[in-house]
């Protein structure tokens, strides 16, 4: 291995100072003659270190003041891979999730950067994150976040995948749906609802694979015995139908749990478009993003997942697998959030 000159041995020491917070943000340096003296070089190198540290930004040079520290180097990059669709249709989640995920990252001395997948399939995504990572990167990628639901194919650097239903490949963080279905009963109870009707929908996931339509549908099963309480509905097609022969309904239900907040939207639009006012004792449950707010009036209850908190988890698990560990599942319960409509 070649040994690295003077100046890149220097410039290596104060870097990992830096990282390892010797130096913080605004702190300011050694001066010129105590970092010769602590390296038993001439003033020239010193220099020469100093510029290329203020070259990338790592410090700020004060004149008659010294150098400061302006922002913590990069350790490496880390790339999110993420489907277009999910930026465009869902930006409120996977906006949020992927700032805290840059927000931790910065923290720890590492960039992001997104791949995006483009497509309709699985397939045609799979070839677009390939074809990505084929390409040259000026920066090294040292990790990769998946965030497409589902396996990508194997890359040289540790990968850390997120899916919200069905756990896959050796180190990922799960949303964890049976404790959604729990918790959501025991709400329902403790709030006096004894009956509650459960709407899913398998359209939406039937592109992510079976093994997510079948775990859906054990979740569905699993929340009651009454089919009367079960109704899988499309998310588009035939919905408004099959949501308002329930509502006229007499078995109707005082509540009702939606395993997918998209289900709630298009609730909330059969009332206004048939000129319905909500029945003030209309309780309603759904699981989804956290920090969704809905155009609407309805008071409701909602289990879901904190981007914060993922995004913090898949950080701290991205350190254990950049030391050769291996994280195997985790699974996130979801938090109870009080229903934000605006």
């Amino acid at each position: 291995m070649r040994t690295p000159s003077k100046p890149q041995e220097i410039y290596n020491i104060i870097k990992n100072d830096i990282l390892n917070k010797k130096y913080k943000i605004n702190e300011k340096l050694p001066t010129e003659q105590q970092l010769l003296e602590m390296f038993s070089c001439d003033r020239s190198t010193i220099r020469e270190v100093l510029t290329i540290l203020s070259t990338e930004g790592i410090i700020k040079k004060k004149h008659g003041l010294g150098s400061f520290v302006t922002r913590i180097p990069s350790r490496g990059t880390i790339a999110v891979c993420v489907r277009f669709g999910n930026l465009t249709s869902l930006t409120d989640f996977y906006s949020r999730l992927i700032n805290n995920i840059n927000d931790f990252a910065e923290e720890r001395g590492y960039d992001i950067i997104l791949a995006v997948g483009y497509g309709d399939t699985i397939e045609t995504i799979k070839k677009n994150i390939d074809a990505y990572f084929r390409k040259p990167f000026s920066r090294e990628i040292v990790a990769v976040v998946n965030l497409l639901n589902f396996e990508i194919n194997p890359l040289p650097v540790p990968t850390i995948n997120i899916t919200s239903v069905v756990p896959f490949g050796d180190n990922c963080i799960c949303i964890d749906y049976d404790e959604v279905v729990k918790k959501g009963k025991e709400l329902m109870e403790n709030m006096g609802y004894k009956d509650t009707t459960i709407f899913y929908t398998l359209d939406s996931v039937e592109k992510a694979g079976e093994a997510i339509v079948n775990h859906i549908s054990q979740l569905a099963n699993s929340w009651t015995d009454n089919e009367d309480l079960k109704f899988e509905v499309d998310t588009y097609y035939g919905f408004y139908e099959k949501f308002k022969a329930w509502y006229e309904s007499p078995k109707r239900t005082r509540a009702a749990f939606f395993l997918d907040d998209g289900l709630l939207e298009l609730v909330i639009r059969f009332f206004y478009e048939n000129s319905i006012k909500i029945p003030e004792d209309f309780a309603v449950l759904t699981y989804g993003n956290a920090h969704k707010y809905f155009n609407h009036s309805i008071d409701f209850h909602k289990l879901g997942a904190d981007e914060k908190e993922l995004a913090k988890l898949v950080l701290e698990n991205l350190d254990i697998l950049l030391k050769g560990k291996s994280i195997g599942t985790i699974k996130l319960p979801p938090h109870y959030h009080k229903g934000n409509s605006l």
